[in-house]
């Protein structure tokens, strides 16, 4: 038995799923979080690297801690990663090994990570999906995260993938300007449902 009431998640698109939950008692609350996606057959702008920056790969053995610390300043403010994200970037990373997943990094004239994006790929489905975007405080407003994006979806194309997919918090408008700025639109809301 639980003390507080279960929940579970449904798109808003999916309304069979959403009645039968409702059927079970389950009550709809607010959206959690946007789903976007973008045809990959349509025109993709250009790369345009601000000047001092140099986009690759991520380098699995030797970029862990950077990559943990980029995610973790994006997202939690956070610019030194905690054992628990890079424990995390590591989980991730075994999990895309040998498949032709990207991991693409923006490095700073420095060497340090200033923005990355992971771009996963899927040649049943021929759908990518973006699992996350981000730049660190400090590099953000230069159009890393646009020329990430840019590059991330060329590379989903050359790769066959006819469509991608986002998903990211509802509330989160800066994420959600960046992918319409690169041609995503929102097509669906995740909703949380809970039961007593």
């Amino acid at each position: 038995m639980t003390d507080g009431p279960i929940g579970t998640v449904a798109y808003g698109q999916d309304t069979w799923f959403g009645s039968l939950l409702e059927e079970h008692g389950y009550k709809k609350q607010d959206a959690l979080d946007v789903y976007m996606h973008r045809s990959l057959e349509d025109p993709i702008e250009e790369p345009a690297l601000p000047a001092g920056y140099l986009l690759r790969p991520l380098d699995a053995e030797n970029d862990i801690v950077q990559r943990a610390g980029v995610q973790s300043d994006a997202f939690a403010g956070e610019p030194k990663p905690g054992e628990w994200a890079i424990e995390n970037t590591k989980r991730f990373l075994q999990w895309y090994e040998g498949r032709e997943d990207l991991d693409l990094v923006a490095l700073s004239s420095t060497g340090e990570i200033a923005s990355f994006g992971v771009f996963l790929i899927d040649p049943v489905t021929l759908v990518g999906e973006l699992d996350p975007v981000g730049t660190r405080a400090s590099h953000q407003r230069r159009g890393l995260s646009k020329t990430v994006l840019c590059t991330g979806l060329h590379y989903m194309k050359s790769r066959g993938m006819k469509r991608a997919v986002v998903r990211t918090g509802v509330d989160n408008m800066p994420a959600i300007r960046a992918y319409e700025s690169v041609g995503f639109s929102v097509v669906d809301h995740l909703y949380r449902y809970t039961k007593q």
